[in-house]
């Protein structure tokens, strides 16, 4: 009895209704194979389900590099090889020349007979000499083993440009003292030397003091035209001027304070030194200058 009456006592649990699934019949059911391996709800004995195949992986690449251009490729070949500037100037214009005159193509759409018609162009249209046609060729010629890495053929029959037979045009003695005696200072220096010595203006130019030999009476010309050296004679007229420029030379940057000045190191500033120019007097009267002398008015 006690345990019927604690029985009737108890609260009443009301039954709730079961959960809908909101996947739909069977959605708990597809998810949980969805989300667990298909070996593990499959009983033993079935076949798996096989594992679906990994996405392939695609490398990322970025824009290709853009290749040089033929002049650009051209000017590094001459460089590597040590070609001078005015060297480099030259092959550039006449390949420039060589494209264009082809309407635009590109060399490496060509060969030997357009080399040909283009060398013939310039002997029997442009008028060139023969110096003019080798240069051009010469341009052509590196560029197609250097550059394009084609060397050319036989180039067949090309029209050569005659070269003129000439007399060299040469300055007679008198001619060259009325020039000399018309320079003063450095400029009949370096004149003499171009001309005695047979120096080019740049060689001229770079001429240094330990090049220059006056007990052998010889100078060493350093890097001269195809970056060669030699020694040349020392002229005997020139030789006790050129002694004397280099003394002076060697004054004007004995003294330590001259050459803080040059070099932008002195600290005390412009009106702690006084110029090398100062001692050398004031300049000339005003008067009409004709060529290197002043003529008072």
């Amino acid at each position: 009895m006690r345990a019927i009456e604690e029985t009737a006592q108890a609260p009443q649990r009301t039954l709730t209704p079961a959960r809908q699934d909101p996947l739909g019949p069977g959605g708990q059911t597809m998810l949980r194979r969805a989300i667990i391996p298909s070996n593990v709800l499959s009983p033993p004995g079935l076949r798996a389900n096989p594992p679906m195949p990994a996405p392939p992986s695609v490398a990322i690449a970025g824009p290709p590099r853009p290749q040089p251009k033929l002049l650009d490729r051209l000017r590094e070949a001459l460089r590597s090889r040590h070609y001078s500037p005015r060297t480099e100037q030259t092959y550039c214009h006449w390949v420039k020349r060589f494209i264009f005159f082809h309407h635009v193509r590109h060399p490496a759409e060509m060969g030997e007979p357009e080399v040909n018609a283009f060398l013939t162009s310039l002997a029997m249209k442009g008028k060139v000499s023969a110096s003019t046609q080798n240069q051009a060729l010469s341009a052509l010629l590196f560029l197609y083993r250097y550059v394009l890495d084609r060397p050319l053929g036989q180039l067949g029959e090309v029209v050569r440009a005659r070269k003129p037979h000439r007399l060299p045009v040469v300055l007679t003695r008198q001619e060259v003292r009325a020039v000399l005696s018309r320079l003063e200072g450095d400029k009949w220096l370096m004149a003499s030397l171009m001309y005695g010595a047979g120096l080019r203006l740049a060689e001229c130019l770079r001429l240094r003091v330990q090049d220059v030999d006056l007990e052998a009476n010889q100078i060493l010309v350093r890097d001269g035209k195809g970056f060669k050296d030699r020694i040349t004679m020392l002229p005997e007229a020139v030789k006790r001027p050129l002694a004397d420029h280099l003394e002076d030379v060697k004054r004007i940057h004995k003294d330590v304070k001259t050459t803080m000045v040059y070099t932008h190191v002195l600290n005390r500033g412009g009106r702690g030194v006084r110029s090398p120019v100062d001692p050398l007097g004031a300049p000339p009267a005003a008067g009409v200058i004709h060529g290197n002398r002043i003529t008072p008015q």
